[in-house]
């Protein structure tokens, strides 16, 4: 016998006598299967993860379900809870995933994923890199890139520890999110070097984003870095149609939540009910132009007339002073220089705060660089309307309306700086 072989027969038989007795645990109820564990009974859930794009759940997370034989409910976090030991979190958590599985594949397409959750104590103890994952996948026949495995990377203790199981679930073919982001102790370092093909907003994300146009200005950005390091996004707890439609603002890649399904015993692979409503919202809302700046357009373009015949920008910018909305105006020379100082209508507490006094004189800064410049550049008499951005002098919030103009054959460059929550913002 060749060294170690007897050893790994060894292992090999161990898998199956625990796959065996997993198995021997799950009992056909009704149309799917349920397990028992002491005096619970356990079943599945899955919730659709669903595609706006493809208009179709694309995946399903599974969730675990549990009763007493009496038949009271009993919460999953009160069934792990009660676990006292690390074998016997091992135990349910290898008999829920058999226990997912063989539902899943007793109805699901197999062109979509099944998201299975990983406890972290498993994780943290490392009692869970051995060859079990793959001989569950060879006993139910099933590809392992069908499988995400769902991991709460805040709540790993050690980066060594996350890194191992990573690599141990992709080593057997299974892909890996990372849940829960946004939340606890997240980790972008940790990221960059797992590259997970999937990662899962934390469901506060959205809710905050409903009510505070700060958090929903800085999603698109977030979600961009996420794409950048190459994995998938999705948005969770989506309940209503404002959430699913600042998700999709938000570019993110698939949703989940109750807006397009509860967690079902069957996995739901119809187009979800409340989609053809939002998707009508999206074409209405995307068909819409930005907005406008509704009579600011009439006023600053009224000032560029004065400016390109020749009136000075002390008389020119008087019709300024009386818009509420307006942070700033300034001129810009053909290579993006500031002539002079900013004029200010009225003001302001960021005006006089001592924390920012060192930035707050921006005669003959150079704005070259910035993407108002130069798009009004290329584009002479068009004017441009930025997205919300963080604007150096004052450190806040802005939008930047910006229209170039010839003024005795040289361009100029008129910006004004105002209020996010003032107009529309551009694509």
């Amino acid at each position: 016998m060749m060294p170690g072989l007897g050893l790994a027969n060894d292992a090999d038989d161990l898998l199956r006598s625990e796959l065996a007795a997993l198995e021997a645990l799950i009992a056909r109820e009704g149309e799917g299967y349920v397990a028992r564990h002491h005096d619970l009974i356990l079943g599945s859930a899955f919730q659709p993860i669903v595609s706006v794009a493809h208009r179709r759940p694309v995946a399903h997370e599974a969730l675990l379900r549990a009763r007493r034989r009496n038949g009271g409910p009993v919460s999953p976090l009160a069934v792990f809870a009660a676990l006292r030991s690390t074998h016997e979190v091992i135990h349910i958590d290898r008999l829920s995933r058999f226990l997912h599985i063989q539902n899943y594949l007793r109805s699901a397409p197999q062109s979509t994923w099944l998201f299975l959750n990983v406890d972290v104590r498993s994780i943290n103890a490392r009692n869970d890199h051995s060859p079990f994952v793959g001989r569950l996948l060879r006993h139910f026949g099933i590809e392992g890139h069908r499988l995400v495995i769902e991991i709460l990377e805040g709540a790993i203790a050690r980066s060594t520890r996350l890194t191992e199981a990573v690599a141990y679930f992709r080593s057997r073919g299974c892909l890996t999110a990372i849940d829960d982001f946004g939340s606890g102790h997240s980790n972008f370092d940790r990221l960059w070097h797992l590259s997970p093909e999937f990662v899962k907003l934390d469901r506060s994300l959205i809710r905050q984003a409903l009510d505070h146009r700060r958090v929903r200005n800085l999603l698109p950005h977030l979600v961009a870095l996420l794409h950048e390091i190459g994995a998938l996004v999705i948005m969770e707890g989506v309940e209503t149609e404002d959430q699913a439609l600042i998700a999709v603002d938000s570019n993110v890649d698939l949703i989940q939540g109750f807006a397009f399904g509860e967690p079902q015993p069957t996995p739901a692979t119809h187009e979800p009910d409340g989609l053809p409503a939002l998707h009508a919202r999206i074409r209405r809302h995307l068909a819409t132009p930005p907005a406008p700046c509704d009579r600011l357009d009439e006023v600053f373009v009224a000032v560029i007339r004065r400016l390109a015949t020749g009136t000075p920008w002390a008389e020119a910018r008087a019709a300024l002073g009386g818009e509420p909305r307006l942070l700033r105006a300034y001129i810009l020379d053909a290579d993006g220089r500031q002539a002079g100082p900013p004029y200010i209508p009225r003001p302001r507490a960021t005006d006089t705060d001592p924390r920012y006094v060192p930035l707050a004189d921006t005669a003959g800064a150079d704005w070259f660089s910035r993407p108002y410049f130069r798009r009004a550049s290329a584009h002479p008499g068009e004017p441009q309307l930025t997205r919300p951005y963080f604007s150096i002098p004052d450190a806040t919030l802005c939008v930047t309306w910006a229209c170039s103009y010839d003024m005795a054959g040289t361009m100029r460059v008129l910006c004004c700086d105002l209020r996010p929550d003032a107009v529309g913002t551009a694509p």
